[in-house]
């Protein structure tokens, strides 16, 4: 469905016809229906609005945690296939799912044990690995065509078939939940006494963890997709009063704080990145999003609610470390711009770069 798109973009560049939002929703669907790797795509590139329009990015942020559920007999059957009947392990499955991407979906569940602990429950969509076999497999030719076909420079500096072998070792690491359960509990050790404690990460049960199953805490929260989508709703409707939308922008902006705060952390102290960090996966915890507008406030100064507000960060199956030397690279370029050392940072992007005649 893709190539016929194609046709429809001079349309969709007609700003008063109508067609860009049927051409957004169409191209949105068509990643659906094209399978886990293009709905990754879609995802990442729903992040870009620095590129993108910003409709054509909320149409496809939709793809954060709106992709289609697979079967509620699916998810019992993979349960019994790990660790036995799901009635003998859990009192209770909320029959639909909270949230579905594009290799896995979550359910709600009580644990069948006295206090009957609130978890989360991810399951690999049917018939994922080989439909992610065969998009890699079709994406490898495709990057490996392009190269021998259009010989140019800077199809070199693209580097074509390196950035499809990263983008694959990404997919293929999201299709064994045992990795997931691993790199929680690494995340949960960083961010332990020391760490930044306004970020908040699931606990997997085990043993209730396997390469297709994944049983973890719940992280009371939304989205950060659906916070963000209700507000433009709102505001789309007139329903944001000038107070509220001070208190809103008081909020966002400790989450912004508190969000790149964490990243840096990660990248700057752990060298160990949560890589998938799309609104989808950003949860906002604790306070509740509604009460933790009341106060407002900078940082230094937010209000008893927003000093309460968390984050939380789920689905931990991309994560990145850099090799020593990258890293110090990293430190030292980030260093750089960070001290507004233009002619350095230059020159360490021209020291690292492959091709930059």
């Amino acid at each position: 469905m893709l190539p016929p798109l194609v046709l429809l973009v001079p349309a969709w560049m007609w700003p008063d016809s109508g067609w860009p939002a049927r051409f957004e929703a169409a191209l949105r669907r068509s990643l659906e229906l094209g399978g886990p790797c293009l709905i990754k795509l879609g995802q990442w590139a729903s992040t870009r609005p620095d590129v993108l329009p910003r409709s054509l990015c909320h149409a496809l942020g939709q793809l954060h945690d709106r992709c289609p559920a697979h079967a509620l007999a699916h998810t019992h059957a993979a349960i019994a296939d790990e660790f036995g009947e799901p009635s003998d392990l859990f009192r209770s499955i909320a029959p639909t799912a909270i949230g579905s991407g594009c290799v896995a979906q979550v359910h709600e569940a009580r644990l069948r044990r006295p206090d009957g602990a609130r978890v989360a429950i991810k399951v690999l969509h049917p018939g994922v690995e080989a439909s992610v076999a065969a998009d890699l497999w079709l994406l490898h030719a495709a990057a490996a065509t392009a190269q021998a076909l259009l010989p140019l420079r800077g199809m070199r500096w693209l580097s074509l078939p390196e950035a499809v072998e990263t983008f694959s070792h990404f997919m293929r690491e999201q299709l064994d939940l045992s990795r997931e359960a691993a790199n929680l509990e690494r995340f949960a050790l960083n961010f332990g006494p020391g760490g930044e404690a306004a970020v908040r990460f699931p606990a997997p049960h085990r043993p209730l963890v396997s390469r297709r199953v994944l049983v973890e805490s719940y992280l009371e929260g939304e989205t950060l997709s659906s916070v963000l989508r209700r507000e433009e709703a709102e505001a789309a409707a007139g329903l944001v009063t000038p107070p509220r939308a001070a208190a809103l922008a008081a909020r966002n902006a400790v989450l912004a704080r508190r969000g790149l705060r964490a990243f840096l952390e990660m990248v700057l102290r752990h060298n160990f990145v949560h890589a998938d960090l799309h609104p989808g996966n950003v949860m906002v915890v604790g306070a509740g999003v509604e009460s933790s507008c009341e106060g407002g406030g900078g940082e230094g100064g937010e209000g008893g609610s927003a000093t309460e507000l968390q984050m939380g960060f789920v689905d931990a199956g991309l994560t990145v470390e850099l090799a020593e030397p990258d890293r110090l690279n990293f430190l030292r370029l980030f260093k750089a711009i960070g001290n507004g050392e233009g002619e350095l940072a230059a020159e360490l992007m021209l020291r690292n770069a492959r091709e930059h005649e």
